[in-house]
């Protein structure tokens, strides 16, 4: 039997994915490819040096205190981790695992934190490269 902590975990990254999609769109706009490729390989090259502020931010987020406002450019760099975390979660169910043991803000630290420095800023990466080709053809 599982515990259910991940499905918590989905639980709340989903409620936070809607909440922001919206808002995002509107802080991202219309742009065209080229725009998109500009905006990601600037936030690709900017990333690392605000890792360690986000994590804390992340940290800060789960254990129930409301995200500070930010800059837009720190604000999409937030959504990107809940995009790249709800898929993994949402896989992760998916496939029929859990994560006894553990509580929910400590699975959501391993997606938002650990997950995201580990896999999730490499698979946000391919999507620069895959965005690259588009904008060659």
């Amino acid at each position: 039997m599982t515990s259910g902590v991940l499905q918590k975990a989905f639980e709340w990254l989903d409620a936070e994915f809607q909440k922001a999609d919206a808002p995002r769109a509107s802080l991202q706009g219309k742009k065209s490819a080229q725009d998109c490729l500009a905006t990601l390989s600037a936030s690709v090259a900017r990333e690392p040096s605000l890792r360690k502020a986000i994590d804390e931010t992340m940290r800060e987020w789960i254990s129930g205190r409301p995200p500070m406002q930010t800059s837009r450019e720190v604000t999409l760099l937030i959504y990107d981790r809940v995009v790249e975390a709800h898929g993994f979660c949402q896989w992760a169910l998916a496939s029929g695992l859990d994560m006894p043991g553990g509580s929910k803000q400590q699975v959501l630290e391993l997606l938002l934190v650990e997950y995201w420095s580990a896999v999730g800023v490499l698979r946000w990466k391919a999507r620069l490269v895959d965005l690259q080709r588009i904008c060659e053809t």
